[in-house]
């Protein structure tokens, strides 16, 4: 989440939001105060019900139900999302973490924590000329976990 830069004010994409990071990352999103998550998934069931956790912040879109990028993008004024969390794995298809991308607003960052399974084909041209990051990402230090756990007890995580 620190590497997305998202806070209050801000939309956020998580792509795979029903898996375990993905649910993680949407639970310290909240926590954080992102004021809207986007999430797309395959099942729908688990869509439903992670939306009624988030309180009216969380939207989702069931993966192959239409375009992602056009769907974040209209949910956020058309201006695009300020952060994607790419939490698909090895099983899904790389262009699903493109779809996601092209979510993004011009400067946006996203941060790939899943390892889509296989080379993903980038426009880099359209990434550099929309001032896209792309951040990976694999765990975190023994200080970051320390302050993801002391949120809970403050009531900022609900775990």
């Amino acid at each position: 989440m620190r590497k997305t830069g998202a806070g209050p004010g801000d939309c956020l994409l998580i792509n795979g939001i029903t898996g375990t990071l993905g649910l993680g990352a949407a639970l310290i999103a909240l926590g954080s105060g992102v004021s809207r998550i986007l999430g797309t998934a395959r099942d729908a069931a688990r869509l439903r019900r992670l939306e009624a956790i988030g309180a009216g912040r969380i939207e989702t879109m069931q993966i192959g139900t239409g375009d992602v990028a056009a769907w974040a993008r209209a949910r956020n004024g058309g201006e695009g999302v300020d952060a994607v969390i790419d939490c698909v794995g090895p099983g899904a298809p790389p262009e699903q973490m493109m779809h996601s991308i092209y979510a993004l607003r011009r400067g946006g960052r996203v941060v790939n924590i899943g390892g889509t399974g296989g080379p993903v084909s980038m426009d880099v041209h359209w990434m550099m000329d929309e001032q896209i990051s792309l951040i990976g990402s694999n765990w975190f230090s023994a200080a970051q976990g320390q302050a993801l756990a002391e949120m809970a007890p403050v009531g900022s995580l609900d775990l």
